[in-house]
């Protein structure tokens, strides 16, 4: 926290801000509760002062100045210089420099007038540990300023990193039907989060889809071709690693005013609006992220739970498969068949229900999570007709198409496994 109060004292304040920012400490740490702000280019060597009628009692500077103790043309000597032996109660200087010792000495062996030295520190701690200075640190958000990556060109020079994409749309569907262009889009805000610049981008973004041209397929476009959307939704994220857990921070809602109530979709109940958006903010963001956040599981212990999982799953799935090619071959009879997969089920339905307990995947393992979820329900639905249950349930054709389908998904489920393993591991 101090690091980042102390950056933006030094880098990211404009010269203004600092005169109030200096301000504001002296009036509420010190109790110079008469100063007045004087600082404009021609300032005859102060601030801010404390009159007594109408001359001067006590007088204030500040600086930005790296260096403003170093010799006699420094900052601080210019503008004491000018109050040296005059009638002056007080001479007070604020800096956004750590000063070190040398203010300490300079309080001590000047007294025509006596000075007051603060510095970076004295102003960091005001702003970080006191409840007024949080207050002033809010009113100039100063919590909110980050430290710029600068980059040099190609000349040499050093520039400001910019970030040229306020958004990013991750997914763009056409969600449209035979009385309506519909459009749905899940949004990655770039920018610094804030109300404000959502809704901006909310109302861009929306305005950007109504005009546009995608369609799923042939039939959609020959049926919308040339007409703006009637609807359009957007669901806006904060971190890649919601967008799985559908935890956005707000969505939104737009239909167009030319379409028929009838054919309109449920109205959105949201609790803000820009133009003719409604808006729906997420009050549980925080609390659900924090959740994910514990719940997420490292990307070196998933592997390791799931491979042990695949592993044991290969050995039981081949010997159901053995045993299915077996039956139908008639080198083994159904009722044997039927015998031998009710010892297999439960091993297997106990892989099932542990693959579902590894935790959250990392946001790297979404595509290997999801192929080995599927597998695994693939796995499990190869004995799931010879539990008791199932038993009870499916007559004998029904119980082996839903098995021969099973074993159909669970191999093909499997290659795409391999493959999302083995990119997840490069």
């Amino acid at each position: 926290m101090r690091e980042r109060t102390k950056w933006a004292l030094q880098e990211a304040v404009g010269w203004q801000e600092f005169e109030d920012i200096c301000t504001d400490y002296l009036y509420c740490q010190h109790g110079y509760t008469n100063i007045r702000q004087a600082g404009k280019t021609r300032d005859g060597g102060r601030d801010a002062v404390v009159l007594h009628g109408k001359n001067e009692a006590i007088v204030f500077a500040y600086s930005m100045e790296q260096k403003p103790l170093a010799g006699q043309s420094s900052k601080f000597y210019r503008e004491y210089t000018q109050w040296k032996d005059k009638s002056l109660e007080l001479f007070v200087f604020v800096s956004n420099q750590d000063l070190g010792a040398k203010k300490i000495d300079l309080q001590k062996h000047l007294s025509k007038p006596p000075v007051n030295i603060f510095d970076i520190t004295d102003l960091v701690r005001f702003l970080d540990f006191t409840d007024k200075g949080k207050d002033v640190k809010q009113k100039y958000g100063l919590e909110e300023r980050q430290e710029l990556i600068m980059v040099q060109t190609e000349d040499g020079q050093e520039e400001e990193l910019v970030v040229t994409r306020k958004y990013t749309v991750l997914s763009f569907v056409d969600v449209s039907h035979g009385v309506a262009k519909r459009y749905s889009a899940n949004l990655l805000v770039n920018e610094p989060l804030s109300k404000s610049n959502v809704k901006q981008i909310v109302n861009e973004v929306t305005a950007i889809l109504r005009g546009r041209e995608y369609y799923r397929d042939e039939l959609v476009k020959a049926r919308w071709a040339g007409t703006p959307a009637h609807v359009v939704w957007l669901f806006v994220y904060a971190s890649i690693d919601d967008v799985d857990k559908a935890n956005w921070i707000c969505r939104t809602q737009w239909i167009s005013e030319t379409l028929a109530p009838n054919f309109s979709p449920l109205k959105l109940s949201g609790n803000d609006s820009v133009d003719q958006i409604v808006i729906d903010w997420n009050d549980a963001y925080p609390q659900k992220a924090k959740m994910y956040q514990v719940h997420t599981t490292k990307k070196e212990k998933y592997l390791d739970e799931m491979v042990s999982i695949l592993k044991r799953t290969k050995d039981v799935v081949a010997k159901a498969i053995a045993l299915t090619e077996e039956q139908e071959t008639g080198l083994l009879a159904y009722d044997d068949y039927v015998s031998q997969m009710k010892i297999i089920e439960p091993a297997l339905t106990e892989l099932y229900f542990a693959s579902e307990d590894i935790g959250l995947h990392p946001v790297e393992c979404k595509d290997l999570d999801q192929a080995f979820q599927g597998m695994m329900a693939f796995a499990h639905n190869i004995v799931l007709p010879f539990s008791e249950r199932g038993l009870a349930m499916w007559p004998e054709k029904s119980r082996n198409y839903l098995v021969r389908d099973a074993v159909k998904g669970y191999l093909r489920d499997f290659e795409r496994l391999k493959f999302e393993l083995e990119k997840v591991r490069r």
